[in-house]
């Protein structure tokens, strides 16, 4: 706070990001409004062009980091949470899996940061229909900036019945769009 507060007593428009994976959350106030201290605040550790990687860090949007608030009130104008950046497009993520991450990054209202080089047109134009769909960049920068929710998983061991041919563990992960008549969903 002490950081925001000193930054915003400038004058300057400055963006602030929490970046530390720290106890430093935004908070409801005593009349219930958001107050968030920073723009933008990870909610994750570190990030790796990994599979398993990507999917623990989206988990970490399901702990309850605000005591009340569920993981689709957790962003909104002014106060971004986001599993750190995007690793679209670097090895060994397959194309698949960085189509998907991209979405899920996307239908959670997360920053979409890339870690990728944009430097090295090889690489950028191998994902460049992931990270220029234009209906993915909507549906992130939707403005009601709602976060996307769990909306249904399956884990064979927890003895989910998972159909031949689909992986061990599903998820499909939601969020309302526009005026809310609508949803975008990831699975």
């Amino acid at each position: 706070q002490l950081w925001s507060d000193l930054l915003n007593a400038t004058g300057r428009q400055t963006l602030i990001e929490n970046c530390g994976n720290n106890k430093t959350f935004p908070y409801r106030d005593a009349s219930g409004v958001l107050q968030c201290p920073h723009h933008m605040w990870r909610i994750s550790s570190d990030i790796q062009a990994k599979w398993e990687s990507v999917i623990g860090n989206l988990q970490m949007l399901l702990h309850e980091r605000i005591p009340g608030m569920a993981e689709w009130e957790l962003s909104g104008p002014g106060c971004w949470a986001y599993p750190d950046m995007l690793e679209v497009g670097l090895a060994p993520l397959t194309h698949t899996e960085s189509r998907s991450h991209f979405g899920l990054w996307a239908v959670t209202s997360s920053p979409l940061i890339l870690a990728l080089d944009l430097g090295n047109a090889t690489a950028v134009n191998e994902v460049w229909d992931i990270i220029a769909n234009k209906e993915a960049l909507a549906v992130n920068q939707d403005y009601a900036g709602l976060s996307a929710k769990l909306i249904a998983q399956c884990v064979e061991a927890m003895g989910c019945k998972v159909p031949p041919g689909l992986p061990a563990q599903w998820q499909i992960w939601g969020k309302p769009i526009a005026n809310r008549s609508q949803w975008a969903v990831v699975a």
